[in-house]
């Protein structure tokens, strides 16, 4: 992407406004120029269909916020300032769009994702300050269709609206803005370092993995035939573990994130928010990088560009799907670890129940009765397994198969009904998808 380029053409079009407003009798210059970047489909959308969401988006904006203050870019304006051959696509974190906000002249950006949840679409807008790169918040949608995303269209835009006008008129408290006013040249000119504004250790700091250990046993997995919300392929049969092994008390959180792998992916901040919007390999690598910085054997290797598990280390590593139930159940067989109802899992979890549109701090729900925080709600958990039918009556430690398609995550979210959040639910992603609502948390096994 030629930055330079970019930067001379927002320049254009800002000198364009201003010529606007000076010509204009009682035209007064906006407060909020805000660019609607196009959607991240990864829900198997057609191309003019993501197209419509987001113009959807940003004519539900301009609907919502007062003309007078805020002006919207159209698609036009935006693809007229990009360099032939810009995909904004090719934007994968919150730095990128940032970028692309300062380099159009805009005072905020707004980006978003539609994903492909449980048999539900979801669409998630989040928000930034393009002066500060503060994060200003997020809003989301779900529904069975791309109809279903259109009619609840209005009623978050309204609320990202509502987020975006509070904001306008206050000093922005965010990551302060190096350049200064000064071209963006490359994101090498500016990298957004998240512990000045959020109060992280940094790179080498102290991680406090607190963690608990599981002793080897028998349980039940996957759920009874009359469960409420129970899917296909959740027969249910009896697991043995036969090695303890200790799991994280809660998901991994930023400000550990932070401390080994010195970058801040997530599209919520907060020291003791879940780390989360990262893929199945960044979880290895941040596990082997954490077990190095503690004197561990790494866990994981790769051979034939395949991720093998090392099963005789001492290091970090991620759950399998049959140790996370395990651990989730806490000797339970109930829908949740404490119950069947939905107050249940309200006690225990942040779901579409009680999270207000967004993840939480971690523990701040009760813990099950093996002290682990957060297994059902808050961000879905990435596990080691890939996806695979149960065996039909017994199993011992088992693993899945060596090779797959999808790469099983567990626990449900934020986002997502009591149903997704049950103990049996078995759920998965291919191994590059990344999303706000999905996370992971470390596991050790116990050696002799």
């Amino acid at each position: 992407m030629n930055l330079s380029i970019l930067s001379q053409r927002a320049v254009r079009a800002l000198l364009g406004l201003l010529l606007l407003v000076a010509v204009t009798p009682g035209l007064a210059l906006p407060a909020g120029i805000i660019s609607v970047l196009d959607l991240t489909n990864n829900a198997g959308l057609t191309q003019p269909e993501s197209a419509y969401l987001t113009d959807l988006a940003r004519d539900a904006l301009a609907r919502s916020l007062p003309l007078e203050h805020f002006t919207i870019m159209t698609r036009e304006s935006i693809l007229e300032l990009l360099p032939e051959g810009t995909r904004l696509s090719d934007c994968l974190d919150a730095s990128c769009e940032v970028e692309i906000g300062r380099t159009l002249g805009a005072d905020y950006v707004v980006s978003g994702e539609v994903l492909d949840f449980a048999g539900e679409q979801r669409l998630i807008l989040k928000v930034h300050h393009c002066n500060s790169a503060a994060f200003i918040g997020s809003e989301s949608a779900a529904g069975m269709s791309l109809k279903d995303l259109e009619s609840s269209m209005s009623g978050t835009t309204q609320m990202l609206a509502d987020r975006i006008q509070k904001h306008s008129g206050v000093d922005m408290i965010g990551v302060a803005a190096p350049l200064a006013g000064q071209p963006v040249i490359s994101l090498d000119d500016w990298l957004i370092q998240p512990e000045l504004a959020h109060g992280f250790a940094g790179p080498g700091g102290s991680t406090n993995m607190a963690m608990v250990t599981l002793d080897p046993g028998e349980f039940l997995m996957g759920s009874p035939r009359y469960e409420e919300g129970r899917k296909k392929g959740e027969d249910r049969h009896q697991v043995t573990l036969n090695r303890g092994f200790m799991l994280g008390t809660t998901e991994v959180t930023q400000e550990q994130w932070f401390s080994v792998m010195g970058s801040q992916p997530s599209s919520t901040h907060g020291i003791n928010f879940p780390v989360e919007n990262i893929t199945f390999e960044q979880c290895v690598k941040f596990c082997n990088a954490l077990s190095k910085m503690e004197g561990l054997a790494p866990a994981y290797g790769l051979k034939n560009r395949e991720i093998f598990w090392n099963r005789e280390s001492n290091g970090y590593r991620l759950p399998t799907e049959a140790e996370w139930e395990y651990a989730c159940r806490a000797g339970s067989q109930d829908r949740f670890t404490n119950g069947n109802n939905r107050s249940d899992l309200q006690a225990v979890s942040w779901s579409r129940i009680n999270s207000s549109g967004g993840s939480h701090e971690v523990a701040t729900r009760y813990p099950n009765d093996w002290g682990l925080h957060d297994m059902h709600g808050n961000v879905w958990e990435w596990c080691w397994n890939w996806s695979s039918a149960y065996p039909t009556r017994f199993a011992v430690d088992p693993e899945g198969p060596a090779r797959g398609d999808s790469r099983v995550i567990r626990g449900g979210s934020w986002d997502n009904s009591s149903g997704a959040c049950r103990s049996a639910n078995h759920n998965s992603a291919k191994p590059g998808f990344k999303a706000g609502v999905l996370g992971f948390r470390v596991a050790r096994t116990v050696l002799p």
